[in-house]
């Protein structure tokens, strides 16, 4: 019992045809849809005011993720970065200094090594 197999890549009863015509229009004869038409035209979606979202975020113990600005920052002529990693810790503790003393954080830094230097001597 052998039957034959059919091949799937037999491309013989395929006519090729020609390619479908477009249609060339003027833009200017393309009209805009009627807005009203449209479901999401319909009514303007209602938006919380911000108070009702600070009052919401309250009543549900919801905390920002987005850590507090330390206070203004100004611009100081550094240009050079270092990246560390250091405890959470000494992070709070270093711009709670750079805060209380106003002082930038590239100026806290300095103020840290001079201190180190001094140590050292």
């Amino acid at each position: 019992m052998s039957a034959e197999r059919n091949n799937p890549f037999d491309l013989g009863d395929l006519v090729p045809q020609a390619p479908a015509q477009t249609v060339k229009r003027d833009i200017a004869e393309v009209k805009p849809t009627d807005p009203s038409a449209s479901p999401s035209f319909e009514r303007p979606i209602e938006r919380p005011s911000r108070a009702q979202i600070d009052q919401l975020a309250k009543e549900t113990g919801f905390v920002s993720r987005e850590r507090p600005r330390m206070g203004p920052r100004r611009r100081t002529g550094r240009n050079r970065q270092l990246n560390l990693k250091i405890r959470e810790l000494d992070l709070e503790r270093f711009y709670h200094y750079a805060d209380k003393k106003n002082y930038t954080l590239g100026e806290a830094f300095e103020k840290a090594m001079d201190a180190l230097e001094t140590l050292d001597r």
